[in-house]
Formats: C-alpha cells, sequence, structure tokens
C-alpha cells in the first residue's frame, strides 16, 4: 500500500513540473543583464560545414538575443552592428581568454539584476592555460561556453622572421630566418615560402614539413636602399584542407640601414688623425650612394660632441669630471665611443668611464701576431668568409709594434682580438646602452704599423657602422602589425580540461555546449532561469517504484 501511495504522489509530481526557484538565477521575473562575447580572433575563420565559424557565431549570438525581453540590457563584445541606439553595444575585438572576461564582467555587472554570460568561441586550448584570476566575487552568474567548433583542422604558418645580419649596411647581404610551423597531422610536400622587399619578389624557396614540425628557412637579399626599410616572408602552395586559415601565412620585418653616420674626431697631443680621415674618405668613395656615409668631422673639446653617432679619442686625454660626465651621457644615450690612445696619455678619468683599466705602457718593438679573433662578434659580421671563420689564428697579419698598452677588463667587457703575449689588442664594452671599443696601440704611427694593415680600414668602417646602429635603429624604430602566433594553433580544449580550469578560477554556474548541442540552449537557459526542474527525477521514481511493487508482489505470492 505505501508503495502504491508513492507511486501516485510521484506521478502527481512529474505532471506538476516541481522546480527549485533560484537555483541558478534571481528568478525569471526579474531584469535579467546579458554579456555576450563573440570571439573574434583570425582563427574563427576557419571552414566547417561550408561556413567559416565567425559565421556560426554570430548567427548563435542572434538566437541569443531572442531570450532576453526589451526590458532586459544587453552588451556585446565584438562584433555587433546597429542602426538603433548603440548606447549599450561595446564593440571590442576579443579573444576568450578566461582572465580579460572576469575583468571586462567585473565592470560591466549590474547590481541587482541576474546577470548571465554567454562566451561563443572556437575554444583554443592556449586561452586557458594561463594563471586564473580568483573569480568568486562572480560566482552567482551564469556563465555558458558555447563550442562553434568541430574536428581540428590543419593549418600551417610562418610564426616569425629572424634578422641574422646584426648591423646592416648599404649594398649589403641581408640574411633571415624565416620561422615556420606545421601545426596539422599531415605531410606537407612541396609548400612554398617567398621573400618580398620593395613589393618585389626577391627570393623565394620549396619545403617539406613533417606534421607538428617546425622549421627555419634561410633566405637572403641585397639591400637596395638606405633608411627604415624591410619587406615580409609568404607562404604559398599549400592545399586549403591542410593550411584552414591564411591569416598567418605572412609575416613582416623592417630593418634599419644608416643612410649617414655622424662621426667626431677628437685628436690630442701631436696624434695625426690622417689615417682615420683616409679610411673614411675611401669609404665614401666605394659606397654606391651619392652622399656621404661616414659624416665626419675633427672637434676639439668634448663640449662639441652632441651632434654625433660616434666619437674617436685620437689620443685625446679626457681632463676632468665633466667631460667624464658628457661622455656617460653620450653613451648612455647609446651612442658610441672608439679608443685610441696616445704614446703619452693621461688615464685617470677615462679609466672611471667603464669596466676595463689602462694600465702601464710596453714598450716591445716586436713584430705581434694574434692568436684569437672573435669572428662571431657583430663588430666582425662580412669581415671574414665562413671558412677564416673556422679558423680564429692568423686572420690578421702581424703588426710591429715599438709599444702597446695592457689593458685589464672584468664584468662588461672582453678581448676581440688578442695577440700572441694573451693581451688585448682590441676590446668591446658595454656598459652603457652605447657601445665602448678599445685599442691598444694609437691610430697613427707612433705606436705601431696598424694604421698601415690591410685589417686597418675595414675595422674602422664595420666600428663606425657597429657603434652608430644601436642609436640610429633605436632612434628610427617603426613598429610592425604583425598576427598573434598563439592563434595559429588550433588545438582546442576539451570539456573535462575545461571543467577543471573553471573550476579551479572559483566559477559555480556554467555549462559547456558543444556544436551539436547548440539547438538545447534555450532550453538549458531557461531552466536555469526558473530553478532546477525535478519532473524527470519524479518519473523515474515512479518507475523504480513499479519495480518495486512487482518484486514485493512477485515475493509475496512466492511465499503463499
Amino acid at each position: 500500500m505505501l508503495v502504491r501511495i508513492l507511486i501516485i504522489v510521484f506521478l502527481v509530481l512529474a505532471f506538476a513540473d516541481p522546480f527549485i526557484r533560484n537555483y541558478a538565477s534571481t528568478g525569471s521575473d526579474m531584469r535579467k543583464t546579458g554579456i555576450i562575447f563573440t570571439d573574434s580572433s583570425f582563427s574563427m575563420n576557419v571552414m566547417q560545414d561550408s561556413s567559416k565559424l565567425i559565421s556560426t557565431a554570430l548567427a548563435e549570438r542572434d538566437e541569443i538575443e531572442k531570450y532576453f525581453s526589451s526590458s532586459d540590457e544587453l552588451k556585446y563584445f565584438y562584433p555587433k552592428v546597429n542602426t538603433g541606439d548603440t548606447s549599450d553595444i561595446m564593440p571590442k575585438k576579443i579573444r576568450p581568454g578566461l582572465n580579460s572576461i572576469l575583468n571586462i564582467i567585473s565592470e560591466y555587472k549590474t547590481a541587482g539584476k541576474n546577470t548571465e554570460v554567454f562566451i561563443i568561441s572556437d575554444l583554443q586550448k592556449y586561452n586557458f592555460e594561463n594563471q586564473i584570476t580568483d573569480a568568486g566575487n562572480l560566482s552567482d552568474i551564469n556563465f555558458y561556453f558555447i563550442d562553434v567548433s568541430g574536428a581540428k583542422p590543419g593549418n600551417v604558418s610562418v610564426n616569425n622572421v629572424l634578422i641574422e645580419t646584426k648591423i646592416p649596411g648599404p649594398s649589403g647581404t641581408i640574411d633571415l630566418r624565416a620561422v615556420v610551423k606545421n601545426y596539422g597531422s599531415n605531410f606537407i610536400s612541396g609548400a612554398r615560402i617567398s621573400l618580398y622587399t620593395e613589393n618585389n619578389k626577391v627570393e623565394e624557396k620549396y619545403f617539406d614539413l613533417n606534421p607538428e614540425e617546425r622549421k627555419e628557412i634561410a633566405l637572403s637579399y641585397s639591400a637596395s636602399k638606405s633608411g627604415n626599410t624591410g619587406g615580409y616572408v609568404e607562404l604559398s602552395n599549400i592545399a586549403s584542407s591542410d593550411d584552414n586559415i591564411r591569416e598567418d601565412n605572412r609575416f613582416s620585418f623592417n630593418l634599419f640601414i644608416p643612410e649617414k653616420i655622424r662621426i667626431g674626431i677628437l685628436s690630442g697631443g701631436n696624434i695625426s688623425s690622417k689615417y682615420l680621415r683616409a679610411v673614411f674618405d675611401a669609404g665614401n668613395k666605394n659606397t654606391s650612394s651619392s652622399n656621404s656615409i661616414y659624416d665626419y668631422s675633427e672637434i676639439y673639446s668634448i663640449n662639441d660632441a652632441d651632434g654625433y653617432d660616434v666619437l674617436i679619442l685620437n689620443g685625446y686625454n679626457i681632463a676632468s669630471e665633466p667631460e667624464l660626465d658628457m661622455m656617460k651621457k653620450h653613451l648612455s644615450a647609446g651612442k658610441g665611443l672608439f679608443v685610441f690612445p696616445g704614446e703619452n696619455s693621461n688615464f685617470s678619468y677615462l679609466n672611471k668611464l667603464a669596466s676595463f683599466n689602462y694600465a702601464d705602457r710596453i714598450i716591445s718593438g716586436k713584430r705581434i701576431s694574434f692568436s684569437d679573433v672573435k669572428t662571431g662578434e657583430p663588430l666582425f659580421e662580412g669581415l671574414f668568409s665562413s671558412k677564416q671563420a673556422d679558423e680564429s689564428r692568423n686572420l690578421i697579419s702581424p703588426v710591429t709594434v715599438n709599444s702597446h698598452y695592457g689593458i685589464v677588463y672584468s664584468q662588461n667587457s672582453y678581448p676581440l682580438i688578442t695577440m700572441n703575449n694573451l693581451l688585448p689588442f682590441i676590446l668591446e664594452d658595454r656598459s652603457y646602452s652605447g657601445v665602448i671599443i678599445a685599442s691598444s696601440v694609437s691610430a697613427d704611427l707612433s705606436m705601431s704599423d696598424f694604421p698601415k694593415n690591410e685589417f686597418f680600414a675595414p675595422l674602422i668602417l664595420r666600428a663606425a657602422g657597429f657603434l652608430s646602429y644601436g642609436y640610429l635603429a633605436e632612434e628610427n624604430h617603426s613598429i610592425l602589425n604583425n598576427h598573434d602566433t598563439l592563434e595559429s594553433n588550433l588545438d582546442r580544449i576539451d570539456n573535462k580540461g575545461l571543467k577543471e580550469y573553471l573550476a579551479k578560477s572559483g566559477l559555480k554556474k556554467f555549462e559547456i555546449v558543444g556544436r551539436s548541442d547548440m539547438k538545447n540552449l534555450q532550453s538549458i537557459v531557461e531552466e536555469n532561469r526558473r530553478g532546477k526542474s525535478f519532473w524527470k527525477y519524479a518519473v523515474a521514481a515512479v518507475l523504480l517504484l513499479v519495480l518495486a511493487e512487482l518484486f514485493l508482489v512477485k515475493k509475496f505470492y512466492k511465499n503463499q
């Protein structure tokens, strides 16, 4: 009798459709605030079932609008076009990174209203890997994560262009490396990468890619002009099924090639600058430009140094603290300094400048060779062939040295050229934004015959470009707008991973709706608004009670 009474009770409950009010909201009779985020990142351009994901997302957004009445408040985050009142429309491009979304919700959440958040996206995995902001204060909000994607599509991207040439020069060769990645599971054969500068194709190469392979492809071209220049590399010749989004097939780069290097030569005592001037004169004659690249002047005071990118101290003694401070200011601005000592130089102030010190002058009178040349340093880029660079000894002809200074270096300085007596011949210091190059001998014949060595001229010209480049490149910096390389990885987060991530964030009320379940979203939303319905559980209880009665009746009659 008790079982039969319970069957009737639960059958009545099933037809009455009971629910716990306010299970997930403040009641369906209250005004609501809807915040709709539509993923507008370029990964939403993937084709799925003959339409782009963004089209599917916008169609779903239009359906969600119907869940709200005219008295409710709706806020959109990109894209929303409306010819009427746009006061409540805040278009904004967005990716579905949870932290950024939570920050926006905190700003636009309306007190006293039931807030519902809809995130329509392809749910790329990388958006849900960052450290989570505590969302405990948003625990009363209903979140709906609507996944419009299907199976992971293939994609190939060019993710970077690395400029291998550290100090580009006029009419010089610019070496690049293009970084490409196959994010798909198919082998890519015969893909093409093209290099464009000044809107002209200057090189192209074909290559293959294994599944998930990252590859760096060497490219080069000859710079045709000075100043701000650059170009882009572009992928092509890949089947659309293996490369579902094309927005990441191009990557731009820029670089700066100095048009004019302003050089100030400060000579001291009886030191001659004729060898330095001869080098710059020859350098200007050998350039293809009609203008002089090496714009040098002889100056007589550090007070006149402001207008120069590079200063050459040609036996010049820094003689006071104000002069030392001006030299520090020059270097802190990113400008360069080349120090050539004189036979009777006074280093009392110069030795306070950086992390190296000039020691006593050493009388030599010998023919000195060089035991080590750091050919991999940017200063020497392009001065030696690759075959020469493999052997750092005997790259520079021996020099007859009457005398030279010992140079003691530490922390921010290191020798670039070392003599066979193991003392530095040329040293580099990076104590400031600007670089210092220091020589152990003078730039005239008073200490050695180095100015007549075949390496002297290319070293001076190369040093002028090297010492000025950092400052000039920063001064002429231009910003590129390339694609977000993270978007190229089309890996999706699965339901289990997303639930774990959301649970850690402190969110308590969320639903994950897949592409195939979007048609049921309205019923899910309505159920959450009015409360948790129990009619299904009542029907289940009726079925269990019927089975229990059959069991009891069978047992009773068996005993009889």
